[in-house]
Protein backbone atom coordinates (compact mmCIF):
# COMPACT_ATOMS: atom_id res chain seq x y z
CA UNK A 1 0.00 0.00 0.00
CA UNK A 2 2.89 2.33 0.98
CA UNK A 3 4.46 2.02 -2.62
CA UNK A 4 1.26 2.14 -4.49
CA UNK A 5 0.22 5.71 -2.99
CA UNK A 6 3.91 7.00 -3.39
CA UNK A 7 4.09 6.30 -7.20
CA UNK A 8 0.51 6.86 -7.66
CA UNK A 9 1.10 10.31 -6.54
CA UNK A 10 4.29 11.35 -7.12
CA UNK A 11 5.72 8.67 -9.39
CA UNK A 12 5.37 10.37 -12.69
CA UNK A 13 6.34 13.50 -11.67
CA UNK A 14 9.90 11.62 -10.68
CA UNK A 15 10.13 10.08 -13.77
CA UNK A 16 9.78 13.29 -15.38
CA UNK A 17 12.61 15.10 -13.83
CA UNK A 18 14.53 12.05 -13.80
CA UNK A 19 14.15 11.75 -18.28
CA UNK A 20 14.30 14.97 -18.12
CA UNK A 21 17.25 15.65 -16.42
CA UNK A 22 19.14 12.86 -18.38
CA UNK A 23 18.36 14.45 -21.16
CA UNK A 24 15.48 12.62 -23.39
CA UNK A 25 12.45 14.98 -24.20
CA UNK A 26 10.15 12.04 -24.94
CA UNK A 27 8.20 10.49 -21.60
CA UNK A 28 5.17 8.40 -23.40
CA UNK A 29 6.90 4.71 -23.66
CA UNK A 30 8.61 5.10 -19.28
CA UNK A 31 5.40 7.14 -18.04
CA UNK A 32 3.08 3.99 -20.31
CA UNK A 33 5.38 1.41 -18.41
CA UNK A 34 5.02 3.46 -15.25
CA UNK A 35 1.00 3.49 -15.27
CA UNK A 36 1.15 0.03 -16.17
CA UNK A 37 3.26 -0.90 -13.30
CA UNK A 38 1.32 1.42 -10.63
CA UNK A 39 -2.16 -0.61 -11.80
CA UNK A 40 -0.04 -4.11 -11.55
CA UNK A 41 0.81 -2.77 -8.49
CA UNK A 42 -2.76 -2.07 -7.27
CA UNK A 43 -4.05 -5.38 -8.36
CA UNK A 44 -1.68 -7.09 -6.54
CA UNK A 45 -2.15 -4.98 -3.11
CA UNK A 46 -6.07 -5.61 -3.52
CA UNK A 47 -5.23 -9.64 -4.25
CA UNK A 48 -2.64 -9.41 -1.29
CA UNK A 49 -5.31 -8.21 1.09
CA UNK A 50 -8.42 -9.32 0.27
CA UNK A 51 -9.61 -10.48 3.47
CA UNK A 52 -8.98 -7.44 4.77
CA UNK A 53 -11.43 -6.10 2.30
CA UNK A 54 -14.55 -4.70 3.68
CA UNK A 55 -17.31 -2.83 2.21
CA UNK A 56 -17.02 0.00 4.35
CA UNK A 57 -18.44 2.50 3.02
CA UNK A 58 -21.09 1.61 0.69
CA UNK A 59 -22.79 4.68 -0.07
CA UNK A 60 -19.50 6.18 -1.86
CA UNK A 61 -18.40 2.99 -3.33
CA UNK A 62 -22.24 3.19 -4.68
CA UNK A 63 -21.81 6.73 -5.38
CA UNK A 64 -18.62 6.60 -7.24
CA UNK A 65 -19.91 3.35 -9.39
CA UNK A 66 -22.64 5.68 -10.64
CA UNK A 67 -20.15 8.37 -11.43
CA UNK A 68 -18.03 6.70 -13.09
CA UNK A 69 -20.58 4.40 -15.07
CA UNK A 70 -22.19 7.47 -16.77
CA UNK A 71 -18.64 8.96 -16.80
CA UNK A 72 -17.22 6.02 -19.10
CA UNK A 73 -20.74 6.22 -20.94
CA UNK A 74 -20.26 9.53 -21.89
CA UNK A 75 -17.08 9.19 -23.24
CA UNK A 76 -18.41 6.23 -25.20
CA UNK A 77 -21.16 7.99 -26.55
CA UNK A 78 -19.68 10.96 -27.74
CA UNK A 79 -16.56 8.81 -29.46
CA UNK A 80 -18.96 6.17 -31.10
CA UNK A 81 -22.22 6.52 -31.22
CA UNK A 82 -22.75 10.83 -31.94
CA UNK A 83 -19.09 10.52 -33.51
CA UNK A 84 -18.51 13.76 -31.94
CA UNK A 85 -15.08 15.15 -32.82
CA UNK A 86 -13.36 14.99 -29.43
CA UNK A 87 -9.33 16.65 -28.61
CA UNK A 88 -8.56 13.14 -27.24
CA UNK A 89 -8.50 9.75 -28.94
CA UNK A 90 -11.50 8.13 -27.28
CA UNK A 91 -9.17 5.26 -26.12
CA UNK A 92 -7.01 7.36 -24.49
CA UNK A 93 -9.43 8.73 -22.58
CA UNK A 94 -10.98 4.84 -21.40
CA UNK A 95 -7.16 3.98 -20.74
CA UNK A 96 -6.49 6.94 -18.80
CA UNK A 97 -9.51 6.30 -16.77
CA UNK A 98 -8.53 2.57 -16.14
CA UNK A 99 -4.95 3.59 -15.47
CA UNK A 100 -4.66 6.78 -14.14
CA UNK A 101 -7.62 6.71 -11.76
CA UNK A 102 -9.87 3.45 -11.43
CA UNK A 103 -7.00 0.34 -11.00
CA UNK A 104 -4.98 2.72 -8.08
CA UNK A 105 -8.05 3.67 -6.65
CA UNK A 106 -10.25 0.64 -6.15
CA UNK A 107 -7.29 -1.22 -4.30
CA UNK A 108 -7.68 1.41 -1.32
CA UNK A 109 -11.13 -0.09 -0.58
CA UNK A 110 -9.06 -2.26 2.08
CA UNK A 111 -8.22 1.14 3.87
CA UNK A 112 -5.03 2.15 5.76
CA UNK A 113 -4.19 0.92 9.22
CA UNK A 114 -1.20 2.51 11.62
CA UNK A 115 1.09 0.40 10.10
CA UNK A 116 0.35 1.01 6.69
CA UNK A 117 -0.48 4.96 7.06
CA UNK A 118 3.10 5.53 8.59
CA UNK A 119 4.47 3.86 5.82
CA UNK A 120 2.62 5.49 3.40
CA UNK A 121 3.34 8.44 4.46
CA UNK A 122 7.38 8.24 4.91
CA UNK A 123 7.14 6.90 1.11
CA UNK A 124 5.06 9.47 -0.60
CA UNK A 125 7.26 11.97 1.32
CA UNK A 126 10.54 10.56 0.22
CA UNK A 127 9.65 10.16 -3.43
CA UNK A 128 7.85 13.87 -3.49
CA UNK A 129 11.02 15.18 -2.11
CA UNK A 130 13.44 13.25 -4.21
CA UNK A 131 10.83 14.47 -7.05
CA UNK A 132 11.74 18.03 -5.91
CA UNK A 133 15.09 17.83 -5.63
CA UNK A 134 15.65 17.09 -8.83
CA UNK A 135 13.58 19.64 -10.20
CA UNK A 136 15.22 22.33 -8.39
CA UNK A 137 18.33 21.04 -9.78
CA UNK A 138 17.22 21.94 -13.04
CA UNK A 139 15.76 25.00 -12.34
CA UNK A 140 18.44 27.57 -12.67
CA UNK A 141 19.05 26.20 -16.36
CA UNK A 142 15.89 26.16 -16.98
CA UNK A 143 15.24 29.84 -15.81
CA UNK A 144 17.78 31.51 -18.04
CA UNK A 145 16.20 29.18 -20.79
CA UNK A 146 12.52 30.24 -20.51
CA UNK A 147 13.49 33.47 -19.56
CA UNK A 148 14.83 34.12 -22.94
CA UNK A 149 11.87 32.74 -24.57
CA UNK A 150 9.73 35.43 -22.59
CA UNK A 151 8.25 32.53 -20.46
CA UNK A 152 6.30 33.40 -17.01
CA UNK A 153 6.86 29.98 -15.10
CA UNK A 154 8.78 26.80 -15.12
CA UNK A 155 7.83 24.06 -17.13
CA UNK A 156 10.17 20.24 -17.25
CA UNK A 157 9.68 19.17 -20.49
CA UNK A 158 6.49 16.73 -19.91
CA UNK A 159 5.82 18.09 -16.60
CA UNK A 160 3.73 21.03 -17.03
CA UNK A 161 3.59 23.97 -14.48
CA UNK A 162 0.52 22.87 -12.75
CA UNK A 163 2.07 19.53 -11.87
CA UNK A 164 5.32 20.84 -10.72
CA UNK A 165 3.04 23.23 -8.55
CA UNK A 166 0.88 20.07 -7.47
CA UNK A 167 4.28 18.69 -6.49
CA UNK A 168 5.45 21.15 -4.37
CA UNK A 169 1.96 21.33 -2.50
CA UNK A 170 2.40 17.86 -1.80
CA UNK A 171 5.86 18.08 -0.29
CA UNK A 172 5.22 21.71 1.26
CA UNK A 173 1.29 19.57 3.10
CA UNK A 174 3.34 16.23 3.80
CA UNK A 175 6.51 18.13 5.53
CA UNK A 176 3.86 20.75 7.31
CA UNK A 177 1.98 17.85 9.05
CA UNK A 178 4.93 15.46 10.20
CA UNK A 179 6.55 19.00 11.61
CA UNK A 180 3.66 19.58 13.41
CA UNK A 181 2.70 16.32 14.68
CA UNK A 182 6.11 15.38 15.48
CA UNK A 183 6.69 18.79 17.48
CA UNK A 184 8.21 18.50 20.63
CA UNK A 185 9.69 14.84 19.63
CA UNK A 186 11.91 15.20 16.85
CA UNK A 187 15.24 15.22 16.84
CA UNK A 188 17.36 18.48 15.38
CA UNK A 189 18.52 16.42 12.50
CA UNK A 190 14.28 15.55 11.60
CA UNK A 191 12.82 18.81 12.21
CA UNK A 192 15.56 20.35 10.57
CA UNK A 193 14.50 17.78 7.32
CA UNK A 194 11.22 18.58 7.65
CA UNK A 195 11.22 22.52 7.58
CA UNK A 196 13.70 21.96 4.56
CA UNK A 197 10.63 20.04 2.95
CA UNK A 198 8.02 23.08 3.68
CA UNK A 199 10.88 25.50 1.79
CA UNK A 200 11.30 23.45 -0.63
CA UNK A 201 7.54 22.72 -1.17
CA UNK A 202 7.10 26.57 -1.01
CA UNK A 203 9.93 26.95 -3.42
CA UNK A 204 8.47 24.73 -6.29
CA UNK A 205 5.05 26.26 -6.10
CA UNK A 206 6.31 29.81 -6.34
CA UNK A 207 8.59 28.94 -9.54
CA UNK A 208 5.93 27.22 -11.31
CA UNK A 209 3.60 30.24 -10.76
CA UNK A 210 0.74 28.07 -10.96
CA UNK A 211 -2.17 29.70 -8.85
CA UNK A 212 -4.58 26.68 -8.68
CA UNK A 213 -1.69 25.20 -6.26
CA UNK A 214 -1.19 27.74 -4.14
CA UNK A 215 -4.64 28.23 -3.35
CA UNK A 216 -5.22 24.84 -2.31
CA UNK A 217 -2.51 24.27 -0.31
CA UNK A 218 -3.18 27.71 1.65
CA UNK A 219 -6.70 26.51 2.37
CA UNK A 220 -5.63 23.25 3.34
CA UNK A 221 -3.25 24.54 5.69
CA UNK A 222 -5.87 26.35 6.57
CA UNK A 223 -8.35 23.42 7.56
CA UNK A 224 -5.25 21.65 9.19
CA UNK A 225 -4.79 25.19 11.65
CA UNK A 226 -8.53 25.11 12.24
CA UNK A 227 -9.68 21.56 13.20
CA UNK A 228 -10.02 21.10 15.83
CA UNK A 229 -9.27 24.66 17.07
CA UNK A 230 -6.10 24.92 19.66
CA UNK A 231 -4.52 28.31 20.05
CA UNK A 232 -0.96 27.09 19.81
CA UNK A 233 -1.19 25.58 16.52
CA UNK A 234 -2.85 28.73 15.09
CA UNK A 235 0.18 30.25 16.29
CA UNK A 236 2.63 28.24 15.18
CA UNK A 237 0.43 27.92 11.52
CA UNK A 238 0.62 31.79 11.59
CA UNK A 239 4.36 31.82 12.27
CA UNK A 240 5.13 29.31 9.76
CA UNK A 241 3.27 31.49 7.01
CA UNK A 242 5.15 34.61 7.99
CA UNK A 243 7.82 32.56 7.84
CA UNK A 244 7.18 31.62 4.21
CA UNK A 245 5.91 34.70 3.25
CA UNK A 246 9.44 36.21 3.91
CA UNK A 247 11.29 33.73 2.13
CA UNK A 248 9.07 33.98 -0.79
CA UNK A 249 9.30 37.78 -1.16
CA UNK A 250 13.09 37.58 -0.79
CA UNK A 251 13.38 34.61 -3.20
CA UNK A 252 11.41 36.39 -5.58
CA UNK A 253 13.62 39.58 -5.29
CA UNK A 254 16.94 36.99 -5.82
CA UNK A 255 15.69 35.63 -8.97
CA UNK A 256 14.40 38.40 -10.61
CA UNK A 257 17.94 40.18 -9.67
CA UNK A 258 19.45 36.90 -11.29
CA UNK A 259 17.32 35.92 -14.12
CA UNK A 260 15.26 38.78 -14.65
CA UNK A 261 12.14 36.24 -14.40
CA UNK A 262 9.02 37.47 -12.40
CA UNK A 263 7.28 34.80 -10.80
CA UNK A 264 4.32 37.28 -9.09
CA UNK A 265 3.42 38.36 -12.63
CA UNK A 266 0.42 35.59 -13.22
CA UNK A 267 -0.89 36.42 -9.27
CA UNK A 268 -0.94 40.40 -10.56
CA UNK A 269 -2.20 39.88 -14.09
CA UNK A 270 -4.97 37.53 -12.53
CA UNK A 271 -5.98 40.20 -9.96
CA UNK A 272 -5.87 42.54 -12.24
CA UNK A 273 -7.87 41.11 -14.57
CA UNK A 274 -5.37 41.07 -17.46
CA UNK A 275 -4.66 37.38 -17.48
CA UNK A 276 -5.12 35.50 -20.91
CA UNK A 277 -5.60 31.83 -18.82
CA UNK A 278 -8.04 33.21 -16.24
CA UNK A 279 -10.08 34.33 -18.77
CA UNK A 280 -10.29 31.50 -20.82
CA UNK A 281 -11.41 29.22 -17.73
CA UNK A 282 -14.19 31.74 -17.10
CA UNK A 283 -15.01 31.33 -20.32
CA UNK A 284 -15.10 27.38 -19.96
CA UNK A 285 -16.64 27.41 -16.62
CA UNK A 286 -19.37 29.52 -18.04
CA UNK A 287 -20.23 27.26 -21.13
CA UNK A 288 -19.77 24.13 -18.97
CA UNK A 289 -22.97 25.19 -16.75
CA UNK A 290 -24.61 26.50 -20.24
CA UNK A 291 -24.66 22.26 -21.46
CA UNK A 292 -25.32 21.10 -18.42
CA UNK A 293 -28.53 23.60 -18.62
CA UNK A 294 -29.02 22.42 -21.74
CA UNK A 295 -29.15 18.66 -21.21
CA UNK A 296 -29.60 18.76 -17.48
CA UNK A 297 -30.81 15.06 -16.36
CA UNK A 298 -27.85 12.74 -18.23
CA UNK A 299 -25.79 15.95 -19.50
CA UNK A 300 -24.18 17.06 -23.03
CA UNK A 301 -20.57 16.06 -23.87
CA UNK A 302 -17.27 15.02 -22.26
CA UNK A 303 -15.91 18.58 -23.60
CA UNK A 304 -16.77 22.20 -23.73
CA UNK A 305 -17.84 23.29 -27.01
CA UNK A 306 -16.33 26.72 -27.11
CA UNK A 307 -12.78 25.67 -25.59
CA UNK A 308 -12.79 22.36 -27.35
CA UNK A 309 -11.34 21.41 -23.86
CA UNK A 310 -12.71 19.87 -20.30
CA UNK A 311 -13.50 22.93 -18.11
CA UNK A 312 -10.93 22.52 -15.56
CA UNK A 313 -13.16 22.77 -12.44
CA UNK A 314 -14.36 19.12 -11.54
CA UNK A 315 -17.71 19.82 -10.23
CA UNK A 316 -19.03 21.71 -13.51
CA UNK A 317 -17.27 18.44 -15.79
CA UNK A 318 -19.50 16.36 -13.61
CA UNK A 319 -22.55 18.20 -14.31
CA UNK A 320 -21.78 18.76 -18.10
CA UNK A 321 -20.75 15.23 -18.82
CA UNK A 322 -23.24 13.33 -16.48
CA UNK A 323 -25.30 15.60 -16.27
CA UNK A 324 -27.86 15.08 -12.47
CA UNK A 325 -27.39 11.67 -12.40
CA UNK A 326 -23.78 11.80 -12.06
CA UNK A 327 -23.40 14.94 -10.57
CA UNK A 328 -25.28 14.03 -7.62
CA UNK A 329 -23.55 10.69 -7.17
CA UNK A 330 -20.33 13.01 -7.42
CA UNK A 331 -21.52 15.45 -4.67
CA UNK A 332 -22.12 12.35 -2.20
CA UNK A 333 -18.31 11.70 -2.53
CA UNK A 334 -17.59 15.35 -2.12
CA UNK A 335 -20.05 15.05 0.86
CA UNK A 336 -19.24 12.19 2.46
CA UNK A 337 -15.10 12.76 2.00
CA UNK A 338 -15.59 16.23 3.53
CA UNK A 339 -17.25 14.84 7.02
CA UNK A 340 -14.33 12.19 7.19
CA UNK A 341 -11.90 14.91 6.55
CA UNK A 342 -13.37 16.58 9.48
CA UNK A 343 -13.79 13.35 12.02
CA UNK A 344 -10.15 12.59 10.91
CA UNK A 345 -8.67 15.59 11.92
CA UNK A 346 -10.37 15.89 14.93
CA UNK A 347 -9.03 12.62 16.07
CA UNK A 348 -5.63 13.77 15.61
CA UNK A 349 -4.87 9.67 15.25
CA UNK A 350 -2.52 9.87 12.63
CA UNK A 351 -3.87 10.25 9.49
CA UNK A 352 -3.94 13.99 9.53
CA UNK A 353 -1.84 13.70 6.22
CA UNK A 354 -3.86 11.71 4.40
CA UNK A 355 -6.59 13.99 5.44
CA UNK A 356 -5.02 17.34 4.15
CA UNK A 357 -4.19 15.59 1.07
CA UNK A 358 -7.84 14.93 0.47
CA UNK A 359 -8.77 18.61 1.19
CA UNK A 360 -5.51 19.53 -1.33
CA UNK A 361 -6.79 17.66 -3.67
CA UNK A 362 -10.45 18.38 -3.74
CA UNK A 363 -9.70 21.95 -4.17
CA UNK A 364 -7.08 21.69 -7.12
CA UNK A 365 -9.71 19.75 -9.20
CA UNK A 366 -11.48 23.04 -9.20
CA UNK A 367 -8.84 24.93 -11.27
CA UNK A 368 -7.17 22.44 -13.30
CA UNK A 369 -7.44 18.98 -14.28
CA UNK A 370 -10.50 16.33 -16.01
CA UNK A 371 -11.58 13.49 -14.23
CA UNK A 372 -9.79 10.71 -16.22
CA UNK A 373 -6.72 12.12 -14.97
CA UNK A 374 -7.76 12.69 -11.30
CA UNK A 375 -6.42 10.13 -9.74
CA UNK A 376 -4.92 11.79 -7.00
CA UNK A 377 -7.93 13.47 -6.03
CA UNK A 378 -10.24 9.90 -6.34
CA UNK A 379 -7.55 7.75 -4.24
CA UNK A 380 -7.74 10.56 -1.84
CA UNK A 381 -11.44 10.91 -1.11
CA UNK A 382 -11.73 7.01 -1.46
CA UNK A 383 -9.27 6.67 1.14
CA UNK A 384 -9.88 8.74 3.53
CA UNK A 385 -13.80 7.80 3.66
CA UNK A 386 -13.07 3.71 3.88
CA UNK A 387 -9.81 4.71 6.38
CA UNK A 388 -12.10 7.04 8.76
CA UNK A 389 -14.93 4.62 9.09
CA UNK A 390 -12.50 1.42 9.44
CA UNK A 391 -10.75 2.86 12.14
CA UNK A 392 -13.51 4.32 14.01
CA UNK A 393 -13.98 1.43 15.84
CA UNK A 394 -10.83 1.60 17.58
CA UNK A 395 -10.54 5.18 18.09
CA UNK A 396 -14.02 4.99 20.17
CA UNK A 397 -12.82 2.19 21.61
CA UNK A 398 -9.25 3.89 22.38
CA UNK A 399 -11.46 7.19 23.60
CA UNK A 400 -13.76 4.99 26.09
CA UNK A 401 -10.44 3.33 27.78
CA UNK A 402 -9.45 7.02 28.04
CA UNK A 403 -12.28 8.11 29.58
CA UNK A 404 -12.06 4.78 32.17
CA UNK A 405 -8.70 6.18 33.17
CA UNK A 406 -9.54 9.66 33.90
CA UNK A 407 -12.54 8.69 36.18
CA UNK A 408 -10.40 6.56 37.79
CA UNK A 409 -7.59 8.63 38.08
CA UNK A 410 -9.91 11.31 39.46
CA UNK A 411 -11.01 8.76 42.03
CA UNK A 412 -8.08 7.03 43.67
CA UNK A 413 -5.40 9.76 42.54
CA UNK A 414 -3.08 10.30 39.51
CA UNK A 415 0.42 8.72 41.06
CA UNK A 416 -2.36 5.52 42.19
CA UNK A 417 -1.15 2.59 40.18
CA UNK A 418 -3.93 -0.02 38.41
CA UNK A 419 -2.80 -3.33 40.04
CA UNK A 420 -2.84 -1.25 43.54
CA UNK A 421 -6.26 0.01 43.16
CA UNK A 422 -7.48 -3.42 41.99
CA UNK A 423 -6.10 -4.91 45.18
CA UNK A 424 -7.84 -2.13 47.49
CA UNK A 425 -10.58 -2.71 45.88
CA UNK A 426 -10.30 -6.59 46.61
CA UNK A 427 -9.50 -6.24 49.89
CA UNK A 428 -11.43 -3.45 51.61
CA UNK A 429 -14.46 -5.64 52.85
CA UNK A 430 -12.08 -8.17 54.24
CA UNK A 431 -12.13 -8.55 57.96
CA UNK A 432 -8.83 -7.92 59.96
CA UNK A 433 -6.76 -10.90 60.44
CA UNK A 434 -6.90 -11.65 64.52
CA UNK A 435 -4.71 -12.60 66.81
Amino acid sequence: MALLFAFAISGYPLLAAVVTLAGEPDTRLPSILLRVGVALLGVWVLIANRRSLRMHSLPFTAAMIVFWSMYLFRVVNDAYLEQASLPFDPMALLGMSLLFVLMPTIPVLVGLNPTSTRQAFKALTIVTAIAVVLILIQSADLASQLRDEGATRLELGRLNPISVGNLGGTLLLLCAVGLFRSLGRLGPVSAGLYGLGVIAGAFTMMIAAARGPVVAALLALLVYSMIPIRLGRLLITGAVGLGLAVFVSQSQRFIQAEFEFDLFKRFRDAIEGYSGSAASREASFAGAFEQFLDNPLFGDSIVEKSTQFYPHNSILEALMATGLVGGIAYFVCLALTGIAIIRLLIRQDGYEWLAVLAVYSTVAMQFSGAHFGAGVHWMTMLAVVVTELKMRPFAEADQRRRMRAAVQAQDTGPATPRSLVEKQLMTADKPAPTE
